[in-house]
């Protein structure tokens, strides 16, 4: 450490059991230290409703509950101190002293302020003998740099050899009820008392304030002394020596892994491509090659294997398999991936990439792709194997915006064609255009193609940038959105339009037509229609699967769409030999598409070909998994592995009470229940509040819908999770083109809480909100690049432009640490690391935020109540610690334990004896729980310390959290979209210290009354 706060603590300790008489090193002189813990030699006081006591960090912690005052009434602490004969005046006293108490006569007036503030009331007081010798008000500042060590000259107050009375005490010299001109009484409005906007509140005036570490003596030596500490430092430094290295938190699980397919129906022939993630314990592989992957039959399947993150040590964290789910493999079917016992077998075909003058040929043994001839077309043409006639030719963008109300239309340019990944078994080639009018360009776009060894099947993204910045430009909802009328892919389909054609349809039969046109329009979530020859529909329902077939004289194509419906307005269509996949198709409910500047929307469409028409049943399994791609998942070995962070697998079997509240507040967990928005760009999103804004992935809406999902099975949840970052990845993440002049400042930034997705003005900078960390997850699960592209993209921004360092927000400088270190975990690359640690600087955060004696990091809260902040302190904490573990930095470790200190002793009423209602915030509403937070705080602080009080602090602060109730008496624990996310990593936590023993605690209820005015010492 740095400081002279952290000199070593065997000196204090030396100095502190000497008693009267000690002395300092070296010529300065001598100093007696009076700590608070030599509690026999202080006598400790307190009127009521003031409590005293002396706390975790040796300070004497002195509170007021929000109550009205009482003349006179004052709590403290007092010792006989004597000053040895022979010492030589003059005599000095130093002592530590702060509060969470400030008020501003120029700045708190009436209907300014949630909260109320008194002048001249309340006073902080040293006292010798019955003599005030100082004395402050305590609406002085208090924020991060205001003075908290004090020295006094007592040589008028005391005589050496003489004993004297020295107290330190908060005192209420007047009454609230007695107003000066002064006092604000007024309340705009606060949960407990929502006000009329008139009325005022009775004079109630909480504060706590905190005196540390006094010591006497000649004033040179006192000048001259160590600052005083936390006893836990010196602690967490010894264990760390003790036991450091330490691995990241996962469980070591040995070769195989247990996996299960997850697939929405059972493989049709020949197989379908198969691509996911799969986590893997620190240390248990290094070589990608030394996997192999067995289904149920025990088959040696053929592997693509990629690593998409590393572990800290160098070993493989996160796998990225390409394979080929065999033919028949029905929903959990049993696979299990072997791991340093061998390489996996050649596929018996392989992808084969041929470049040509004219472009790309593409062969996967069952089809040939073309592509790169036509500057126009995405693709040339597709053959079936064998085949001399292209099966389907000339797949071409088509777009129209409107411009004075009329659509003009728009012309796609590929520019560049690049093989990005050349196979074996899965290859994949991008498509990069650009997109203008006849006037002016428009923006860009993405043509992803994935072709898989021996499959007819291909999986396409197409995905478009809106690079039009409006002139002028606000960054409001003044500024107008892109408007497009039009957006679909159209091939040719030779023969196409005397075949047999048809649709899917959610929870119904197929629809099918001979004729030469079919129509499928999903006009919004909730309705579509199907025609043939007349525009009037012939067929109405609510939502349809999303895929259309069509048979032509050189064979049969199914195209398929993700998320189809609930992406409305969309449509496909086959009309002679035409097929058009409309991407966006207006509709009554829709008319026009409006993007705005640096949205990137991305359309997955799957199309599969073949000689003939499979069955029905085959087509549409085929639906379902373009809707829902198959993936491989064991709960255990995603939660143990510690891919995402360590989980508990059997979370809702060890807290059961979460299962009622999860099927209560999320019913079957549909994006209906649990999203609840729809549309093209809305999708994927939910709203926030009453004031038409939007979560725009707040704080854990892709982490939460994960862990929730991995820690209890349900891979609905996981789905949420996906959807959530496509939507982040897609329209509120800022894509600025390179060399554009808002590159530097916009690009990679994630929009937050905005009236319109991705409105770059009001909140769109906010660091709490910069959650690249959250697309990293998803990359590692599904190898998504375009998450990842987006995640790398807002660590980059984080790195340019420093975002949410030396914030006064505790949570702004959370999000972008996280973000970079899953950049680095991602990547490797040690620059995002080195930028992660500026995050927890202490030099820089002891200098700025953190208060390192009480172990605060200081933010105002309120105006008038400058508090630590609990839950958002620990989550930080949470970080820091993470990157303890990852690193082994110190520094880190000292952070976690310094947060813990002051949580649990400024965040708990005192008259739980150190228990603590985890939460005194009695101007938070009831919904605003953090316990789950500070209890995993506690156990991170228990890991690092050894420290008994942490562990049951943490486990009597989730004890109260799952005694939480809302007023209609279901259990209200936190939204998976909040903090709720944390629950099963708790729970994980409790596991693994689950046969420590601690001293019993009884908590029968939820946490006290918010209003300590109604709370009784017991």
């Amino acid at each position: 450490m740095r400081r002279a706060l952290h000199v070593s603590l065997v000196v204090i300790l030396m100095l502190a059991s000497a008693g009267p008489g000690s002395c300092g090193p070296g010529r300065s002189g001598r100093f007696i230290p009076l700590d608070f813990h030599d509690q026999g030699a202080w006598k400790i006081f307190a009127d009521q409703p003031w409590w005293a006591l002396v706390d975790i960090r040796d300070m004497l912690n002195i509170f007021h509950p929000l109550v009205v005052s009482r003349t006179g009434n004052a709590a403290g602490a007092s010792r006989e101190v004597t000053i040895p004969a022979g010492w030589r005046p003059p005599f000095a006293l130093r002592f530590f002293c702060a509060d969470d108490y400030f008020a501003d006569p120029e700045k708190h007036k009436p209907g300014q302020l949630g909260t109320e503030s008194f002048f001249e009331h309340r006073f902080k007081q040293v006292l010798i003998d019955d003599t005030v010798i100082w004395d402050r008000d305590v609406i002085d500042e208090n924020v991060h740099g205001s003075q908290t060590i004090f020295e006094l000259d007592i040589t008028p107050y005391v005589t050496a050899g003489k004993p004297f009375k020295l107290t330190f005490r908060a005192f209420d010299k007047v009454s609230t009820l007695e107003r000066n001109d002064r006092d604000v009484w007024f309340i705009g409005g606060t949960w407990y008392a929502s006000g009329d906007g008139k009325t005022e509140q009775p004079p109630r005036f909480h504060t706590a304030v905190w005196f540390a570490d006094p010591i006497v003596g000649e004033q040179a030596a006192v000048r001259a002394a160590p600052l005083g500490r936390r006893p836990h430092e010196e602690i967490v430094a010894r264990r760390h020596r003790q036991r450091w290295p330490m691995p990241p938190r996962a469980v070591q699980m040995p070769s195989p892994a247990r996996l299960e397919l997850v697939t929405p129906a059972s493989i049709p022939p020949p197989g379908f491509p198969l691509t996911c993630g799969i986590p893997m314990p620190p240390g248990a592989l290094r070589d990608v090659t030394q996997v192999q992957l067995h289904d149920r039959r025990g088959h040696d399947l053929p592997v693509q294997a990629e690593v998409t993150g590393w572990w800290p040590d160098g070993s493989i964290r996160w796998l990225l398999l390409n394979t080929i789910a065999p033919a028949g493999s029905k929903p959990q079917a049993r696979f299990r991936l072997h791991f340093n016992e061998g390489h996996s077998p050649r596929p018996p075909a392989t992808v084969k990439i041929e470049r040509r003058t004219g472009g790309l040929v593409i062969d996967t043994g069952a089809v040939r792709l073309e592509l790169g001839g036509d500057e126009h077309a995405l693709l040339d043409a597709v053959y079936l194997h064998g085949a001399k006639q292209p099966l389907m030719t000339n797949l071409v963008p088509q777009m129209s915006i409107l411009e004075d109300d009329q659509p003009v239309p728009v012309l796609a340019t590929c520019r560049q064609v690049e093989v990005v990944q050349p196979g074996p078994i899965a290859a994949r080639i991008e498509v990069h255009g650009s997109l203008d009018t006849a006037t002016r360009h428009i923006g860009r776009f993405t043509f992803r193609l994935y072709a898989y060894a021996g499959l007819p099947t291909i999986q396409t993204h197409f995905r478009i940038y809106d690079d039009l910045k409006p002139q002028p430009y606000t960054g409001t909802l003044n500024d107008p959105p892109l408007d497009v009328a039009d957006l679909a892919l159209v091939a040719t389909v030779p023969g196409a339009s005397a075949g047999r054609k048809t649709v899917g349809i959610v929870d119904g039969e197929p629809f099918s037509t001979d004729g030469a046109r079919l129509r499928l329009l999903q006009d919004t979530h909730e309705h579509f229609t199907i025609a043939t020859a007349s525009p009037a529909p012939i067929v109405e329902g609510e939502k349809a699967q999303g895929w259309i077939a069509a048979e032509g004289d050189r064979g049969w194509l199914q195209a398929s769409m993700w998320r189809f419906w609930q992406q409305y307005p969309k449509s496909l269509i086959v009309d002679g030999d035409t097929l058009r996949i409309g991407l966006f198709t207006p509709s009554e409910a829709m008319p026009l598409y409006r993007p705005r500047f640096g949205e990137a929307k991305r359309h997955d469409i799957w199309l599969t070909f073949a000689a003939q028409a499979p069955d029905i049943g085959e087509q549409q399994a085929l639906g379902l998994l373009a809707d829902e791609p198959p993936r491989l998942f064991g709960g255990h070995w995603f939660c143990l592995s510690g891919g995402v962070s360590l989980l508990d697998p059997e979370w809702l079997e060890h807290e059961p009470q979460f299962v009622k509240y999860i099927t209560n507040n999320y019913g079957d967990v549909s994006t209906a229940r649990v999203t609840r928005h729809f549309g093209i760009r809305n999708f994927g999103d939910m709203p926030y509040g009453s004031k038409g804004e939007w979560f725009n992935g707040y704080w854990a809406m892709v982490q939460g819908a994960l862990n929730w999902g991995l820690a209890c099975g349900d891979q609905r949840w996981i789905q949420r999770s996906f959807e959530i970052a496509r939507h982040i990845a897609d329209i509120d993440t800022v894509h600025i083109p390179p060399g554009h002049p808002d590159y530097d400042e916009w690009n990679g930034i994630t929009c937050a809480l905005g009236l319109d997705h991705s409105v770059h003005g009001g909140n769109a900078k906010w660091a709490a909100f910069q959650i690249g960390e959250s697309l990293i997850l998803h990359y590692w699960m599904t190898g998504d690049p375009d998450s990842l592209a987006a995640g790398l993209a807002n660590a980059d921004n984080l790195i340019r432009n420093q975002v949410g360092l030396g914030s006064p927000s505790a949570r702004c400088q959370n999000r972008p640490m996280l973000t970079l270190l899953r950049a680095w975990q991602a990547t490797g690359d040690d620059s995002y690391l080195r930028a992660a640690r500026r995050y927890l600087d202490l030099d820089y955060q002891i200098k700025h935020v953190i208060d390192w004696r009480r172990g605060a990091y200081i933010q105002p809260t309120y105006q008038n109540w400058r508090c630590i902040s609990a839950g958002l302190d620990s989550m930080y904490g949470q970080t820091v610690y993470e990157y303890y573990r990852l690193t082994g930095d110190l520094d880190a470790a000292q952070m976690v334990v310094a947060l813990a200190d002051s949580v649990y002793a400024e965040s708990m009423l005192p008259q739980e004896e150190a228990l603590g209602s985890f939460l005194f915030y009695p101007r938070y509403s009831r919904s605003s729980w953090y316990y789950t937070q500070m209890a995993l705080l506690f156990y991170m602080a228990y890991d690092l310390t050894g420290d008994l009080r942490f562990l049951r602090a943490g486990r009597a602060a989730f004890e109260r959290y799952l005694l939480c109730v809302n007023p209609n008496g279901d259990p209200g624990y936190q939204s998976f979209s909040n903090f709720g996310w944390l629950d099963p990593e708790f729970s994980a936590w409790e596991q693994e210290f689950k046969d420590v023993y601690t001293e019993p605690f009884t908590i029968t209820s939820q946490t006290p009354d918010p209003d300590p005015a109604n709370y009784q010492p017991k």
